[in-house]
C-alpha cells in the first residue's frame, strides 16, 4: 500500500474552529494534508478540537497531480487574523517531480481558497516553523537543504538553522515513539499540540452543562505543549490517534477516523431494507406513513424524542434501553428511557412499545447522565436484569470516557407511561472498561457471555470479551457481595488465535485484546441468530467508506469469527432521504421546505438527519428466506424507527447458494 500521508501531513495551526468570539479563545483545529484513496488528489482536511466528537472535515482539493503525499505549515499571524497555510507536494510535470507551493490565506476579508503560487525543485519536504518563520527542509537525489519563507519568497538558508533532532517530519528530539500503532501502520505524522485533559475533575465536570470546557483545555504552560496527536495511515484507512497522559499513565488511543477502507470487499444486498415504523415519538412526518407511531410517547409517556432502541430480554418480556432522551420536562433532558414492548400496538401486525414515564438512574457509585451516556445493552442472570452503559463522557478527551455494569433492583422493570416520579433504578456492580469496551453488544450462550466491543466512538476495531457465569468470583461480583474488580476471574479477552489457527487464546488482561474486527465502530449489534446458526453483526459505515452510508452486515460461525465480507443492507441517504420520493422518506433531506423532520432541539432542529445505531430486533423464517427487524435512530427526526429486511433466497452467512 503506497503512504497517503507523509511525516509532516499533520498539524495544529491556529485557526478557530469559527468566528465567533467564545472560540478565539478555545483549541485551535488540526489540518492535515492526505491523498484520495486513488492517490490522484491532495486534500486539505481539518478538525474541530473543542469536543472530541468532532469529525474530520474534507475540505478543498489543493493539489489534482500529486506524485506523493504533501506537507503543511502555517506562517505567524495576529490573534484573530490566524497566518496563511502553505503545503508542499511533490506533483508531476511534464519533465519531472517538482514541489508545488500551494497557500491559504486566512485573514478576514480575504479568499480562504488554496491556490498554487510556484514550484521548489524535489521530491519531498517537511515544514516546521521556527522562531517565528516557517522553514522547509527538502530532498533531492538523496540531498536535503533548508529554506526559509522570506516575504513569499524561499531562499536557502544554513542547515544548523533546522532545529536539532528535528530530521524526521519536523519533530523535537522527545517526539514519542510510534511502536503503539501496530505492524499495519503504513505512515505515520506526529505533531505536538495544545490539547490536554484534566481527569482529575472530568468525573464531576462532564455532569454539568458545559462539561467539556473543563475536559479539554489550552495548555497556558509555557510553550503550550500538550497531549501528541498523530495521523496513522492503517492499510487504506486513516486514523488519528492521541496520547493521553494523566495521573502518571501515558497511554496512545485512537481518536477520529478520517477515512475507513477495509478493502476487503463487500456485497450489495438486491433489495435494500425498509421502513416499517416510527418506534417513538407522538406522529410520523414521514408523507407516505400513517401519523401513528408504536408507542405515542409523548403524551403517554413524556417522551418527545429518543435514540437507540437497544432489545433486551428479561423474564419473559422484551424491552427497549433508549439513549440520550428529551422530556417534555426540561430538567430531564438527556436521561435516558426504557420501554417495555406488547405483543399487538397501534398498527396492525406490528408491536406496541410503552416508554416509562420516568428516566433510568444509576446508584452506588459516580455515574454521568448526560450526552453519550447511554444504554448500551443488557443480559439475564439470575434472575436479574444488568445493563451496561456509557459514562464519562468527554473524559480524557473521549466522546465516551468508560462502560458501566448495573443490576435491576427490582425482578423486571416495572414500566408504566403514567409514572413521572419513580425511575427505573439500576445499582452500579463496577467500571467494566475505559479502554477497548467502551462501546459494547452482548450475547449469552449457555453459560458463557460474549461481549464484543469498541474504543474511541466511531474510531476503533471490534474486539471480544467471554463472561463465564458459573465462576464463583463473576457470581459474587454481578450480585454485589464482592467489589467487582479488573482483572476479574472468569473474564477473558480474545488475543488472537493459535500457532495453528484452530482454537483461541484468551487473556485475563484487557490490554492484550487483539481486534477481531478492523473498524470505525460506534454502536455495535451483534446476535445469535438461529434461522441462520450464525451471529450477526449490524453497524454503520465510517468516513469516506467505499460501501457508502448505509447499515451493513456480516456473519460469522463464531463469536472471534472467521467473519464475512460486509453486505449492505440500507444506504441512507439514497432510501432514507429518499430524495427520488418524498412519500417514501422517513429522515430529514433538506434544510427549508422538508415535510419529515421535528424540532427537538436547538442543535438537532436546524440539521438534517442521519441514520446510526442499527441494532437487531428480532428474525424469523419465511420461506426460503431468513427476515430481519432492526431498529434504527434518525437524528432528525430525533426518534427510533423499526425496520425489516428479507435476505435474499437461499442466504447463508456471507453469500448466496
Amino acid at each position: 500500500m503506497s503512504p497517503l500521508i507523509g511525516p509532516g501531513s499533520l498539524l495544529q495551526g491556529t485557526i478557530p474552529a469559527d468566528r465567533r468570539p467564545a472560540s478565539l479563545v478555545r483549541l485551535r483545529r488540526l489540518e492535515a494534508v492526505v491523498l484520495s484513496a486513488g492517490g490522484d488528489q491532495l486534500v486539505h482536511y481539518h478538525r474541530d478540537q473543542t469536543r472530541p466528537d468532532r469529525p474530520w472535515v474534507a475540505g478543498e482539493v489543493i493539489s489534482e497531480r500529486p506524485a506523493g503525499p504533501g506537507a503543511i505549515g502555517q506562517e505567524p499571524g495576529g490573534w484573530r487574523d490566524p497566518g496563511p497555510l502553505h503545503v508542499l507536494v511533490p506533483e508531476w510535470t511534464d519533465a519531472d517531480v517538482a514541489l508545488g507551493h500551494h497557500v491559504r490565506t486566512n485573514a478576514r476579508n480575504r479568499s480562504h481558497r488554496w491556490r498554487r503560487i510556484g514550484e521548489l525543485p524535489g521530491e519531498d519536504a517537511t515544514l516546521r516553523l521556527v522562531r517565528g518563520r516557517l522553514l522547509a527542509r527538502v530532498r533531492r537525489d538523496g540531498v536535503s537543504r533548508v529554506l526559509a519563507l522570506d516575504r513569499g519568497r524561499w531562499r536557502e538558508v544554513p542547515d544548523a538553522a533546522w532545529p536539532a533532532g528535528a530530521a524526521s517530519g519536523g519533530l523535537d528530539a522527545d517526539r514519542p515513539a510510534v511502536d503503539p500503532f501496530g505492524p499495519d501502520a503504513v505512515a505515520v505524522a506526529l505533531a505536538p499540540t495544545a490539547l490536554a485533559g484534566l481527569p482529575g475533575v472530568g468525573g464531576l465536570a462532564a455532569a454539568l452543562p458545559g462539561g467539556d470546557g473543563a475536559l479539554a483545555a489550552p495548555v497556558l504552560a509555557p510553550g503550550g505543549r500538550g497531549w501528541w496527536q498523530a495521523l496513522v495511515q492503517e492499510g487504506a484507512s486513516v486514523h488519528q490517534w492521541h496520547r493521553q497522559e494523566w495521573a502518571g499513565r501515558v497511554r496512545w488511543v485512537r481518536a477520529a477516523c478520517l477515512r475507513f477502507d477495509p478493502r476487503d470487499g463487500f456485497g450489495v444486498e438486491p433489495v435494500p431494507s425498509r421502513k416499517l415504523a416510527q418506534v417513538t415519538g407522538e406522529r410520523d412526518t414521514q408523507p407516505g406513513a400513517a401519523d401513528a407511531t408504536l408507542s405515542f410517547s409523548e403524551s403517554r409517556s413524556g417522551v418527545r424524542g429518543t435514540d437507540l432502541g437497544v432489545r433486551v430480554d428479561h423474564g419473559g418480556r422484551s424491552y427497549l434501553l433508549f439513549g440520550d432522551t428529551h422530556w417534555r420536562a426540561p430538567w430531564r433532558t438527556t436521561l435516558d428511557a426504557l420501554g417495555r414492548v406488547d405483543p399487538t400496538g397501534p398498527l396492525p401486525g406490528l408491536p406496541g412499545v410503552e416508554v416509562h414515564g420516568a428516566p433510568t438512574r444509576i446508584r452506588g457509585g459516580l455515574a454521568t447522565h448526560r450526552e453519550y451516556d447511554v444504554p448500551l445493552d443488557g443480559f439475564s442472570a439470575e434472575g436479574h436484569l444488568y445493563v451496561l452503559f456509557s459514562s464519562h463522557h468527554f473524559q480524557r478527551h473521549q466522546v465516551m470516557g468508560r462502560s458501566l455494569l448495573t443490576r435491576l433492583d427490582a425482578p423486571a422493570p416495572a414500566v408504566r407511561g403514567a409514572e413521572r416520579r419513580r425511575p427505573i433504578v439500576f445499582t452500579k456492580v463496577g467500571t467494566f472498561s475505559d479502554r477497548y469496551f467502551v462501546n459494547v453488544s452482548v450475547q449469552r450462550r449457555g453459560d458463557r457471555l460474549y461481549l464484543w466491543g469498541s474504543g474511541s466512538y466511531r474510531a476503533d476495531d471490534l474486539r471480544l470479551a467471554e463472561l463465564d457465569l458459573t465462576a464463583p468470583t463473576v457470581g459474587v461480583a454481578l450480585r454485589g457481595e464482592a467489589r467487582w474488580t479488573r482483572p476479574l476471574p472468569g473474564l477473558r479477552f480474545w488475543a488472537g488465535q493459535q500457532s495453528d489457527n484452530t482454537a483461541p487464546t484468551w487473556s485475563p488482561h484487557e490490554d492484550d485484546a487483539r481486534p477481531v474486527l478492523p473498524g470505525a465502530f460506534g454502536e455495535i449489534s451483534v446476535r445469535w441468530v438461529p434461522e441462520l446458526g450464525r451471529y450477526v453483526l449490524l453497524a454503520m459505515a465510517g468516513p469516506e467508506d467505499p460501501i457508502g452510508p448505509s447499515v451493513t452486515l456480516r456473519t460469522a460461525p463464531t463469536p472471534w469469527g472467521p467473519w464475512t465480507p460486509r453486505l449492505r443492507l440500507f444506504d441512507w441517504v439514497e432510501r432514507g432521504m429518499s430524495f427520488h420520493d418524498e412519500a417514501s422518506r422517513f429522515i430529514r433531506a433538506h434544510h427549508d421546505g422538508d415535510p419529515v423532520g421535528d424540532r427537538i432541539f436547538a442543535m438537532q432542529a436546524a440539521m438534517t438527519g442521519a441514520a446510526y445505531a442499527p441494532y437487531l430486533f428480532d428474525a424469523r423464517r419465511d420461506g426460503d428466506r431468513v427476515v430481519l427487524r432492526y431498529t434504527l435512530s434518525t437524528w432528525n427526526p430525533y426518534q427510533v424507527v423499526l425496520m425489516e429486511h428479507r435476505l435474499a433466497p437461499g442466504f447463508t452467512g456471507g453469500t448466496c447458494a
